[in-house]
């Protein structure tokens, strides 16, 4: 059984292939998941769109909180000694509010995995992810939902450059909201790490310490660049709308999670106006 656990909190497009590379080839002794996808993992291993729709709608009702029950007692029951998964999917289903599920005496470490604003909301936009709302329902968030700390409304108004941006400050005000709920939980340990400083030998040292993980080797091993987005750009004109929309909409996410906990909200008991 584990007795340490590794989850992130994060948009995807983030360099989540990358991190998992990187403790993939640093840690001893661990079990290193990238997000578990598609059938046979969806509503086991990962949350399907009825727990994800359902916390983002209402909280965290009994349905949500039985299906993490039973798929951290499955992280719960492998075999070595850290158990890692690397996902964009979870935490936006209520990962950290249901944590409690796992053994009491656990060291658990969440990694709030950050890269420029500017280009996750691009590499989106490229993807066209947020032209369908089955994708946004599974894998990201709706601005329809009503359980958010962003308000979404004047995004909402550009259509899928608006969705897009404002799912990368919801998540980003998230980290804060999250970071600022474990902080006096003694068991979890909340590392914030940008992208940008993660994939220098520095950075990623860093994390290694911070985590208290084993290396598997005398020095650290930086993966190759993972996941590349499309080679494909927007057209001109559709970059310049992108562009404008970024600059209509600049906020501080972490601020606006911030007021969200300390205002006494919670994602886990929303409270309608």
């Amino acid at each position: 059984m584990p007795s340490k656990f590794v989850y992130s909190i994060t948009t995807g497009r983030s360099g989540t292939v990358f991190l998992t590379e990187l403790l993939k080839a640093n840690v001893a002794n661990a079990t290193v998941l990238h997000e578990r996808l598609g059938f046979p993992y969806m509503g086991i291993n990962c949350p399907d769109s009825a727990h994800s729709t359902a916390f983002n709608f209402v909280g965290n009702v009994p349905p949500v909180q039985a299906f993490w029950q039973h798929k951290l007692s499955l992280d719960a029951a492998t075999q070595q000694e850290t158990f890692i998964e690397i996902s964009h999917v979870l935490a936006k289903a209520g990962l950290v509010e249901n944590l409690y599920h796992l053994p009491s005496d656990s060291e658990i470490h969440l990694i709030a995995l950050k890269r420029d604003i500017f280009k996750i909301y691009r590499s989106y936009i490229n993807r066209h992810d947020f032209s369908n709302p089955g994708f946004t329902w599974l894998f990201t968030l709706d601005s329809r939902y009503p359980n958010t700390i962003v308000d979404a409304k004047p995004f909402q108004q550009c259509g899928l450059f608006g969705n897009a941006l404002w799912y990368v400050y919801e998540v980003f005000a998230r980290q804060e909201y999250y970071r600022l709920l474990t902080e006096d939980t003694a068991n979890i340990h909340f590392h914030t790490v940008w992208l940008e400083e993660l994939i220098k030998p520095e950075g990623a040292s860093q994390l290694l310490e911070d985590l208290g993980i084993e290396s598997a080797g005398d020095t650290v091993v930086i993966p190759p660049k993972q996941n590349a987005g499309p080679s494909s750009e927007l057209p001109e004109e559709q970059m310049e709308l992108a562009e404008k929309v970024f600059r209509r909409f600049r906020c501080d996410p972490v601020e606006l999670g911030a007021t969200y906990y300390r205002t006494g909200r919670t994602l886990a008991t929303p409270k309608r106006s």
